[in-house]
């Protein structure tokens, strides 16, 4: 779970960085090819994100699989109330991350809404990272208590 927190908070930081182009971007000062610059790094940016999804592992397991894992607190496996169920979310899907992956989606930042009501909003994407991450950290939690 420490894992998935520390690719979480790289991914708010990636996503904050998205957010500081894209008002770089916006700004009406800005040339043609500074604009394109900055889309050029919105897209390698998309690329870490999708790295970070796809490759973040913890001993050979996908820690944004989209399971739920079960932890168990004591060597009766059978016992159902001596587990926790755990969040594994899959945070560039439509269900578990639908702002991330509709961020993800555009092709410029000449797409990406500013609005702060359509999916793929910078700040949107933000409080959907802010909570996975509260999920996750509440998970920490749940399992040091039960311990």
């Amino acid at each position: 779970m420490q894992v998935q927190d520390s690719a979480l908070k790289s991914v708010g930081d990636i996503v904050n960085r998205i957010g500081e182009l894209q008002a770089m971007y916006n700004d009406v000062t800005k040339s043609t090819a500074d604009k394109a610059l900055y889309d050029s790094e919105y897209g390698d940016l998309q690329n870490q994100l999708a790295a970070i999804e796809a490759n973040t592992k913890f001993n050979g397991i996908d820690v944004f699989g989209g399971n739920s894992p079960e932890v168990f607190l004591d060597e009766n496996l059978s016992n159902t109330n001596g587990f926790l169920a755990l969040s594994d979310p899959q945070i560039l899907d439509n269900a578990d991350g639908p702002q991330l992956e509709a961020l993800q989606a555009f092709a410029s930042f000449a797409n990406v809404p500013t609005d702060g009501t359509t999916a793929g909003d910078v700040s949107l994407t933000l409080e959907e990272i802010a909570g996975h991450r509260a999920t996750n950290g509440g998970n920490v939690r749940r399992l040091q208590y039960a311990l």
